[in-house]
């Protein structure tokens, strides 16, 4: 899921398509950014050989870097606004980035405890007793309860297969 957009992108678009492999490059069907950025994430996903929460961000944070690199050289005064998150199945990261100073990021939001459950019309995050089974990202609050946490800009969120959750800064240089 991307939510945001790439500065610039058309102007570093072909410069992505040229960094890509010829199987990441076949992914490609339309011409949006996060099409674009998404082969190029492929790419670094293929190098590795154990997909978990700390591999994705990895890769996730790679290819966010790459992208800064070409914003930085062929798009100077446009800037990344880059809500993400990415998936294997079993594990997750979210991230709230931007390039901008100002930092003018959308906005991104953590839920996690026992359940979500909604009654009604209200819903709502159970508190996480022993173990949780629940994590919930979103651009914004789903429900009034006291669980939304804000993920700070220029942070990561690390899901892990077991459900536990780790929010850290990101290793990107603007």
């Amino acid at each position: 899921m991307h939510n945001g957009d790439l500065g610039g992108f058309n102007l570093i678009r072909r410069k992505i398509i040229e960094q890509l492999s010829d199987e990441s490059f076949s992914l490609i069907r339309g011409t949006t950014d996060s099409e674009h950025f998404f082969a190029l994430l492929i790419d670094f996903l293929n190098e590795l050989s154990d997909l978990n929460c700390k591999t994705l961000a990895e890769c996730l944070e790679k290819t966010i870097q790459k992208i800064i690199v070409l914003t930085n050289e062929f798009a100077k005064d446009k800037f990344n606004y880059l809500n993400m998150v990415l998936t294997d199945g079993n594990s997750a990261v979210a991230c709230r980035f931007t390039t901008d100073k100002k930092q003018n990021a959308d906005s991104l939001y953590l839920n996690y405890g026992r359940k979500y459950v909604c009654e009604g019309n209200v819903c709502r995050m159970l508190e996480p007793e022993g173990g949780m089974n629940a994590v919930l990202v979103s651009s914004e609050p789903l429900s009034t309860d006291k669980g939304w946490e804000t993920v700070p800009v220029n942070h990561i969120v690390l899901i892990a297969k077991d459900l536990s959750v780790q929010i850290r800064k990101m290793n990107i240089e603007c």
